[in-house]
């Protein structure tokens, strides 16, 4: 799953993504610059030089796709006792709910040894069949339940799966994984906000590039359009919400809100030319503490060049 985490040892934040996911995320972001599709035209107005600044996030996302960034394993659930050892007979895969456990007798039976012969289940289980059937009878249970029990308990060991079926089977995924400085992933998400407003906008208008074309991609891009798209602009929203969460790391609850109140209003990064761009790269690098005090002044300057803009 895409997320960014803080890493305070290194005041920076940490992005990581399954391959494809990284892969969505780069070229979603070259189609928000208009550098990839049909026209290649930013079809946000007034966007296209904020958009630019996704390529320095694009520049580490290929390079990590190349094996040039770092991996990261993490455990997914799967267990591997799940897995029968090669050769099991098709008979002892079975799943939990076709088990088909007397389960009525399975609680009665293990509460009487608990209570009436006053021992511990580890302590019965350890003992062999026919002392288990001894110290059940002892009890006065129904002869039936009692076979009933010691049958499901020393039947055949059962499985899910079967190993041949899953060779290739991990308890681990692996992640792509880079490091970007703190203040440059506020940037990013703070960019993002700003395009996802539009989103709507966005896809009305990939929509309607893709109707007009004429060449052979039409089609193509239509159905991107209607299926992909809106799935992909959520990894962007995920991403942001992701690199939000390192901020309100960094600073907190009480400090957070005022961050929150800070933020620039949608339109911030609109009609921005190249040269505020390249202050606004400039500025990134001036604020690299996790600081509130210091996360504010970069916010506003950022917001200073907005205005002085507009």
């Amino acid at each position: 799953m895409l997320q960014a985490v803080l890493d305070k040892d290194t005041v920076g934040i940490i992005i990581r993504g399954e391959f494809f996911e990284l892969d969505k995320l780069y070229f979603l972001n070259e189609r928000l610059a208009g550098t990839y599709g049909i026209n290649n035209i930013c079809l946000l107005e007034g966007y296209q030089e904020a958009t630019v600044v996704l390529k320095s996030l694009n520049y580490e996302i290929r390079h990590a796709e190349h094996g040039d960034r770092d991996l990261y394993l993490a455990y997914n659930g799967i267990r591997k006792d799940w897995f029968a050892p090669k050769g099991t007979p098709d008979a002892q895969i079975v799943k939990e709910e076709n088990a088909n456990d007397p389960q009525e007798i399975i609680d009665e039976i293990e509460d009487a040894v608990m209570m009436d012969l006053d021992m511990d289940l580890e302590e019965f289980y350890d003992m062999d069949e026919d002392e288990q059937c001894d110290a059940l009878e002892e009890l006065n249970l129904d002869y039936d339940d009692i076979e009933v029990y010691l049958s499901w308990f020393h039947k055949d060991q059962t499985w899910f799966f079967k190993s041949e079926d899953y060779p290739d089977f991990s308890e681990n995924n692996t992640y792509l994984q880079f490091r970007i400085p703190f203040a440059e992933g506020l940037l990013y998400a703070m960019i993002y906000r700003d395009l996802l407003s539009k989103k709507a906008e966005f896809i009305e208008k990939m929509i309607q590039q893709a109707k007009e074309s004429k060449n052979e991609l039409r089609d193509y891009e239509l159905d991107f359009c209607r299926r992909r798209l809106p799935s992909e602009l959520l990894l962007a929203e995920m991403l942001m919400t992701q690199l939000f969460s390192c901020v309100y790391e960094a600073v907190g609850d009480d400090d957070y809100e005022k961050i929150e109140q800070a933020l620039p209003l949608p339109g911030t990064f609109k009609n921005m030319t190249a040269d505020d761009i390249l202050q606004v790269e400039q500025i990134t690098i001036e604020y690299p503490e996790i600081d509130v005090t210091s996360i504010l002044k970069f916010m506003n300057r950022l917001i200073s060049l907005s205005h002085r803009q507009g």
